[in-house]
């Protein structure tokens, strides 16, 4: 709160991390942000998670939720592991799993192929 040292070596290991970000991290209220999201200190780390997901919106939300508004190193790792050890959503993974891409033969004229991605004829896909 009342500045960085002229050396990143007279930090203590948990703030080094940051020393790179110095710029960019403001106090305000009594609290640090790093640009505009709020830095959390370790100790409220595992709330933070807990009520980012607490909707068990899977972890690409939770990744998006915590993203824009909050930060610290390895924020992503610790959500993910945090997701997995979640019993409701190992009980009940998502259904609807993303289908992979399948690769076609690009056409030699225009037209020569025409698709259509999803299409629906008499109830019948």
């Amino acid at each position: 709160m009342s500045g960085w040292p002229s050396k990143r070596k007279h930090l203590s290991p948990e703030i080094r991390l940051y020393w790179s970000l110095k710029e960019f991290i403001k106090p305000e209220d009594g609290l640090l942000f790093y640009k505009d999201r709020l830095i959390v200190p370790v100790q409220k780390r595992n709330y933070i998670l807990s009520k980012i997901h607490e909707g068990h919106q899977g972890e690409l939300r939770c990744k998006l939720a915590l993203r824009q508004g909050f930060f610290w190193f390895g924020m992503n790792q610790e959500l993910v592991s945090f997701v997995k050890k979640c019993d409701a959503c190992q009980k009940f993974p998502p259904s609807n799993k993303e289908q992979p891409l399948l690769p076609h033969r690009i056409p030699v004229r225009p037209f020569q192929d025409v698709s259509v991605d999803i299409a629906e004829y008499n109830s019948v896909t």
